[in-house]
This record gives C-alpha cells, structure tokens and sequence, in this order.
C-alpha cells in the first residue's frame, strides 16, 4: 500500500479520485490547492504526488518544481485539462519540470489508477 498525496481544486473530481485510489488500496491524502498540498507533504510525504496543474494560490507547476528538490525526488503524476499557456501546453510544462506521468483531463478514474500502479507497488488494480 502507497500513501498517495491528490492536490485537485475540483472537489467532485477530488473525492472521486481519491474513492478510486483508497479502493485500489492505497492511503489518501487530499489538498484543494498547490499551497496546502506542499504543506501536507512537508507534514507526512507520500510515495506518489497526484497534481492538477491549474489551481488557485499556488499551482502545479510550483508543486512539481518543489518536488524535485526532495531528496530523492518524488515520483508525480500531473493532471490537467490540457490549456495553453506561452511554453505550450500544461502537461508539456509539467513533463520538462520532471513528472513521471501526465494525465489529460478527462480521464476514467482506471487510467489513473493504472498509472499509479505502474509508480508505486502495493496496490490492487
């Protein structure tokens, strides 16, 4: 069993989420935003970090920079509904800032948890 940390703003998206990843047997953690997600993480870690990219206060982007500065660096899967910003798409700026895996919005909750699968050991999928 992983512990796994969800930062989504969505709250239906979150709590249905994190419904799949418990049932997949794994711990949950769930942050509404970048900010609260890194505090969460500096409190308790987690195996794997589930980010969306765009959220208030702070972002994915900052959550994915952040997390690479651990020692080792977290494994991360970020999710977005795929906007355009100056550098590209959001998913493209979270794959160069070193998430493992990235996830286009919308997903069937069985593709992230696949994923997870393939990150981290200890669940059932």
């Amino acid at each position: 069993m992983a512990r796994i940390l969800l930062i989504e703003d969505n709250v239906g998206l979150r709590t249905i989420l994190a419904k799949y990843i418990a049932l997949a047997g794994h711990t949950v953690t769930e942050a509404s935003d970048g900010r609260e997600g890194l505090d969460c993480f500096r409190r308790g870690g987690a195996d794997l970090v589930v980010t969306d990219i765009v959220m208030p206060h702070t972002e994915g982007i900052e959550v994915l920079r952040e997390l690479q500065r651990a020692q080792p660096p977290i494994k991360t899967i970020a999710i977005s509904g795929g906007g355009f910003g100056s550098g590209g798409s959001y998913l493209t700026m979270a794959k160069a800032l070193g998430a493992t895996k990235v996830l286009l919005k919308p997903f069937p909750p069985a593709v992230l948890i696949a994923a997870i699968s393939e990150l981290v050991p200890g669940g059932e999928t």
